[in-house]
Parts: C-alpha cells; structure tokens; sequence
C-alpha cells in the first residue's frame, strides 16, 4: 500500500516513515512504504475507508506525466531566485515554447 502520509484520513496510524542518524541532526531519511508501520483504525476516520479509496484511485488516474520533456541547451543553466530550483524547457500543447 503506498499511499504514505494520506492514510489518516481512513483511520489508520502511519508511524516509522522516517529516521534519523542522531536526535540531534535535522537530516531525515525518508523510508520505503515497506518499512512503514501501519495501524488501522487507530483513530475515528475523517472519510469512510470507501470514499477515500475511490478519491485515491480517481487521483491516480488524473496523474500527469513528463513524458516528452526536452533537454534544451539551458536546462538547469539558470536557477529559481526563490526556491533554487534549475529551470527547464517545456513545449504546449500547441506547439508554442513557453
């Protein structure tokens, strides 16, 4: 089940997704959903277990996917003043470069 921190609306107690090398280091390291531990119904749900099933799966097929990204000549040459995140080129659908 890789559904991860989304579980508490259903009830269920989601513990040990991360870990750390020390109680004094901000570093954390995300574990896989294998390792993670479940409790159902550990709390009174937000959404019955039916609902939040169904929005999953509606999400899942909304998803987009990058695809037909292009690596252009300044992909990650020029960074985000705010995050800090490289820059990269993306075509519309029409064809226009944004």
């Amino acid at each position: 089940m890789n559904k991860g921190i989304k579980l508490h609306y259903s009830g269920d107690l989601v513990q040990h997704r991360e870990s750390s090398l020390s109680v004094t280091s901000e570093h954390r390291n995300f574990l896989p959903p294998e390792e993670h531990i479940v409790i159902k119904d550990a709390h009174p749900p937000i959404i019955t277990r039916e609902v939040f099933e169904a929005a999953q799966h509606m999400m899942n097929i909304r998803k987009r996917s990058n695809i037909n990204q292009t690596k252009h000549l300044f992909t990650n040459f020029m960074s985000c003043a705010d995050c800090g995140k490289g820059m990269w080129y993306r075509q519309n659908r029409k064809g226009n470069n944004d």
